[in-house]
């Protein structure tokens, strides 16, 4: 068998020797061990909300479906996830698989193209996204193009205004046209809205507060950017200047990281929005580029903030939806705002202890990349009296996958394995180095410590199916009537028809035979029936206990009774012969009993033809 000796391949030094060097990403300016972990625990989180369908749970599921799916998928762009990360494709499949509704959908769909770069596919989306925009520009900004209340003769707020800027800067970014007139237009809206005190509102009749502030400053630097301060765009454009001081100077004056100042407001409408404010002051400090706001720390002191206010569990609430609010904290604390700050690659590179005789280290992505990145004396001390190695096996869940033999370009990363992993889950992983003597016969071993390894990026035929669903079925969830036999608390029955995975209903803890009931307006023909169980966000897929005998109801006599197997939170799909259906009534007769929770409930019910 061929050996190669260690000493006539690496540097020998008196604390051990180096076989390769794991160096950390690169971070955003101000990062620490602390933001990272919690950067990573909070990506975590978010993953663990998905639905299955890529969603990400919303308040208004049938008028704005994708909103809050965008701000997901921009979130883990920006927080280092590839665009190949099965989280990542079948959210931008949720997004993209229907028209936007509304500016904050269309604009933050638009910032998530600028994220992934104009080779991307689905980057000539963004000449239609930003069209969508400018078309429902108003004369005093953006509002929601479906409402028709709010100020004379058109309604418009700073919030949307905002998001509508982002995605036009990001259309520029990728090579989309805004003219000086446009770029104009909109800075006279934000004048226009800025209050006396130097301040900005939600909308101009109301007092300023200091997310609409720091949010109108970051806009107004963004117009700046773009209207060049010569000919028609010279007035505006000095004027847009003497608009952002006198906004710095009402920030200076108010602002406070632990609550988004609101003048004439009580406490509780300070801190619902505290997260909102916070990514809207990181907007201020990185397009500036600035660390302090006043004489406010922004960074550092947003950063123990949040740091403070992250929940065990990863996410952060202050009163308003978890999914948002984790995402503007995850966008603070990564300076999202940088536009470099999408390719930092998010790390969760796992490593031994390096007390053991090896110490390993695993890259990210899939396959995942294993090595050797340092050894103890023992290794040296072997080397030195002429012992050699014969190679590294690796071991996954203690069973061998891989005899490593010590060649090729083994002073990069020594030993090193490429392994494809079969889905995603957790895995302990360990190295065994196997030692030979001066007459290359066996001389024992060195172990490496075992590793906690998580695989996140397998993208699985079942995902595949999700996203060849998306959009097809036939249930029409804005004419339908659903009813149930019980509903727990936090959840509603009209979540099994939304269209969104990430919404879900379930039934109360003592209903034995729970049943859904959905009505339509116009019968539809379908051939089948596909149904996805309800499930508890940060826990095991077994948490909640599962449908596994359901009786289905057609209407007009016609039933279909099956027992389920147990996928988990897969779909189940229940074929039956075409036919015109008008009522269905899906009900569940038994369960697979769940390990924290006898409770049991449905993410969405969908007919296939």
């Amino acid at each position: 068998m061929r050996t190669i000796l260690i000493s006539g391949l690496l540097g020998l030094s008196t604390v051990g020797i180096c076989l390769g060097i794991g160096g950390a990403p690169p971070t955003p300016e101000g990062s620490s061990d602390a933001v990272d972990a919690a950067i990573e625990r909070g990506v975590d989180w978010l993953l663990a909300a998905q639905g299955i369908d890529g969603s990400w749970r919303t308040y208004a599921p049938h008028r704005r479906p994708a909103g809050v799916t965008a701000l997901g998928v921009f979130t883990l762009l920006k927080c280092g996830l590839p665009a190949e990360h099965p989280a990542v494709r079948k959210g931008l499949a949720f997004v993209f698989a229907r028209e936007p509704s509304g500016t904050y959908t269309a604009s933050i769909s638009l910032m998530v193209l600028a994220a992934l770069g104009p080779e991307h596919p689905l980057a000539e989306r963004a000449d239609d996204l930003r069209e969508y925009l400018l078309d429902n520009m108003e004369h005093a900004g953006w509002g929601y193009p479906s409402n028709s209340k709010g100020e004379d003769p058109a309604y418009s707020d700073n919030s949307n205004t905002q998001y509508a800027l982002l995605a036009l800067d990001a259309a520029v970014r990728l090579e989309g046209k805004v003219s000086q007139a446009e770029w104009a237009d909109a800075g006279e809206a934000l004048l226009g809205r800025q209050r006396s005190d130097g301040g900005w509102a939600y909308q101009a009749r109301r007092d300023s507060t200091a997310a609409m502030t720091a949010a109108s400053v970051a806009s107004v630097q963004l117009c700046l950017n773009h209207i060049l301060p010569k000919g028609k765009g010279k007035k505006v454009h000095g004027r847009l200047e003497e608009a952002r001081a006198l906004g710095l100077a009402w920030l200076a004056k108010h602002a406070s990281v632990g609550e988004n100042t609101m003048l004439g407001k009580a406490d509780e409408d300070r801190t619902k929005w505290q997260l909102y404010w916070l990514y809207a002051l990181e907007r201020v400090g990185s397009f500036l580029e600035v660390s302090e706001v006043g004489e406010l720390e922004w960074y550092q002191e947003g950063s123990k903030a949040l740091l403070k206010e992250q929940e065990e569990s990863g996410r952060w609430t202050a009163g308003y939806l978890a999914e948002v609010n984790t995402c503007f904290a995850l966008l603070f604390l990564r300076q999202g705002s940088r536009h470099g700050a999408a390719s930092t690659p998010r790390s969760r590179a796992a490593r031994a202890s390096g007390d053991a005789p090896l110490v390993v280290l695993a890259g990210d992505g899939h396959p995942k990349r294993l090595w050797i990145q340092a050894a103890s004396d023992a290794l040296a001390q072997h080397v030195a009296g002429d012992g050699a190695v014969e190679c590294v096996e690796w071991l996954i869940n203690g069973k061998a996958v891989a005899r490593v033999n010590p060649e090729g370009d083994v002073a990069r990363h020594p030993f090193a394995l490429e392994h494809t992993f079969p889905g995603n889950g957790t895995y302990q992983v360990r190295a065994v180095m196997h030692l030979l003597d001066t007459h290359r016969r066996s001389a024992g071993e060195l172990n490496s410590d075992e590793i906690t390894l998580v695989v996140d990026e397998v993208f699985t035929g079942r995902d595949e199916q999700v996203l060849l669903d998306l959009g097809k079925s036939v249930l029409p969830i804005h004419d339908a009537t659903i009813t149930t036999s019980s509903t727990s608390r936090w959840t509603l029955p009209s979540a099994v028809a939304d269209g969104l995975c990430a919404c879900q209903w379930r039934a109360a803890n003592d209903d034995l035979t729970p049943w859904v009931r959905i009505d339509f307006e116009r019968a539809v023909r379908a051939s089948s029936l596909k149904l996805a169980p309800a499930w508890q966000v940060g826990e095991a897929h077994d948490f909640l206990a599962r449908p596994k005998e359901v009786e289905i109801s057609l209407g007009k006599g016609r039933t279909v009774r099956v027992t389920l197997p147990d996928l988990g939170r897969a779909k189940h799909e229940i074929p039956f012969k075409k036919t015109s259906i008008k009522s269905l009534e899906v009900r569940v007769l038994s369960t697979w009993p769940g390990k924290g929770s006898k409770v049991v409930g449905l993410a969405e019910v969908e007919l296939f033809q």
